[in-house]
């Protein structure tokens, strides 16, 4: 061993003190005796701490204990903010300095870089500060580069452009929001994005080790619902993928609650590859929107006053994944060749039998949805892989399909869940009494 680590290597041996080495911020396997560092046990008294954001580095390194370090909790978090700020957060900026502190999400980072930039700045810049931050636009923000860079890089370092693909569409859901594993299991079978998959078990073993992966680099959290497998991002996590989402492959991310209508840069419809929009009521819905390149649309309001208009797909040919959650589906839905994941939920009423022009349909989920038969149409589909009828617990109308195909090998599945083993028993039972035609195919 030579040079600075022969050096180094010789001074550790021969301190008589306690020596404490700190690898601050490490993201690959460290050679420690390449770099002058002794082997354990050749040296007593003499301890490494390492931090990382890859949880899994440090098991491969060998290190005898792991510490997960969480983020702050909200008073902690103030605590953190009032105490870099300083004297600049006075009676008239208390609360929206409050309100940076929890757009921060508990992350000290974030609170120590801003807290610092805003200190002694007028309260306009306060303001614009507390805008950007709740409109997932970090990037600009001043003081922010650094903090934006190192979660970035945590991006850029994941190994497959699976993952990354995986970790984006996590964003479209809101802040905090438990995101279904399932959805992303079919989303990522209707866009393609898993490479040697064949079928739904195969895709939702994939996306389990992809989140496993995600969560091993600081980007994903477990979910904390007890109803459903979910994950979720932190706060600014989210807001660094949406930056890059928008940035790089042309994501529209719209979560506001309290917006009523479309975002109003139409010249970013036409090239954009997703679209999320949640609302809680929307009052217009644009009439000619072309998107030609739109592959996934995710498309949910509480209480949609106007219904979508017909032909409201028409520019959107290239759709793969469709996510609807509102009470009326527009007509047709036939220029939608190339769909292969639907999944309806808070329908009211009215026709959804064009969906049995979804020739390519492979993944269909109907969710909560108040009307009691399903259409003759579906029994057509014969791409059809995943028939998911969650949330309708009461099958015992839907006795009106004649035709039904299920096949049995490892690349279908027939999902239906509902309030009990009895609802499931006599629902399956009237969902095929009238069948005229039933393939069971190994």
């Amino acid at each position: 061993m030579t040079g600075k680590a022969g050096k180094l290597h010789e001074w550790i041996v021969k301190c008589d003190k306690r020596v404490l080495l700190i690898l601050d911020d490490v993201w690959e396997e460290v050679d420690f005796e390449a770099i002058g560092l002794p082997l354990r046990g050749d040296r007593k008294g003499y301890k490494i701490v390492l931090t990382s954001r890859k949880d899994d580095l440090c098991t491969k390194i060998g290190s005898q204990k792991n510490f997960l370090i969480d983020t702050l909790s909200k008073g902690e978090a103030w605590d953190l903010f009032r105490d870099m700020a300083g004297n600049s957060i006075d009676r008239i900026l208390l609360d929206t300095a409050s309100e940076i502190a929890d757009e921060c999400g508990g992350l000290p980072i974030a609170i120590v870089t801003l807290a610092k930039a805003l200190k002694g700045k007028s309260k306009n810049i306060w303001n614009d500060v507390l805008l950007r931050l709740k409109n997932s636009s970090i990037k600009g923000i001043l003081g922010m580069k650094n903090v934006y860079s190192r979660l970035e890089l945590s991006f850029d370092l994941l190994e497959s452009d699976e993952a990354k693909s995986c970790f984006l569409l996590c964003c479209l859901f809101p802040e905090d929001y438990n995101v279904p594993v399932e959805d992303l299991v079919n989303y990522g079978m209707g866009l393609g994005l898993f490479e040697d998959v064949q079928n739904i078990h195969q895709a939702r073993d994939r996306v389990y080790t992809l989140i496993d992966e995600l969560k091993g680099s600081s980007l994903l959290l477990e979910g904390d619902t007890n109803f459903y497998e979910s994950v979720k991002m932190h706060d600014m996590v989210r807001d660094v993928a949406i930056s890059i989402a928008r940035g790089k492959h042309a994501y529209i991310v719209s979560c506001d609650s309290e917006m009523r209508n479309w975002p109003s840069d139409t010249d970013r419809y036409k090239g954009c590859t997703v679209i999320s929009l949640l609302r809680k009521t929307i009052e217009e819905h644009p009439v000619d929107l072309e998107c030609p390149k739109l592959q996934l649309l995710l498309l949910i309001c509480d209480n949609d006053s106007q219904p979508l208009p017909n032909n409201f797909f028409g520019g959107m040919k290239e759709l793969k994944v469709l996510h609807l959650g509102i009470p009326l589906l527009p007509q047709p839905l036939d220029v939608l060749k190339k769909l292969r994941t639907l999944h309806l939920h808070g329908l009211e009423s009215g026709e959804i039998s064009s969906i049995g022009a979804l020739i390519n349909l492979e993944i269909l989920r109907i969710g909560t949805v108040h009307f009691r038969e399903l259409p003759i149409e579906i029994g057509g589909l014969r791409n059809l892989r995943v028939l998911n009828l969650r949330g309708m617990s009461s099958l015992s109308e839907y006795s009106n399909l004649r035709w039904f195909s299920i096949v049995k090998d490892s690349e279908n599945e027939l999902n239906i869940e509902g309030d009990s083993n009895d609802v499931l028993a006599s629902g399956i039972s009237a969902l095929l009494r009238n069948t005229q035609v039933l393939r069971l195919k190994d």
